[in-house]
């Protein structure tokens, strides 16, 4: 009896072996892509006033905030510098004693 038992679960487990080699893989989702156009802000450069004769403000003195001319294309360099200074402080103190005694009488 034990040895038919034994028998049925191989036969079973083998058959289940074999109807799973024949199942399909899933089917991976293809994620769309959304390719807008992104800007960023934009910024508009005011227009520079014409100077009046005797003026004591020049266009080459004026500095606009909110204009950085560094970068400012696509495919620009742009240099990165990160300046780390890491610490740290390893200490370890292990105090260990035995106290052992044996009596016979």
């Amino acid at each position: 009896m034990r040895n038919r038992m034994c028998m049925l679960d191989c036969i079973v487990i083998v058959g289940i072996m074999a109807f799973s080699g024949c199942a399909t893989p899933a089917q991976k989702k293809q994620l769309q892509v959304h390719t807008e156009d992104i800007r960023g802000h934009e910024f508009e450069t005011p227009k520079s006033a014409v100077p009046s004769e005797g003026s004591l403000w020049t266009d080459a003195g004026r500095v606009l905030l909110f204009v950085d001319m560094r970068a400012r294309e696509v495919g620009d360099l742009v240099t990165v510098r990160i300046s780390e200074k890491p610490t740290g402080k390893l200490y370890a103190k292990t105090q260990t004693s035995r106290d052992s005694s044996i009596e016979a009488g």
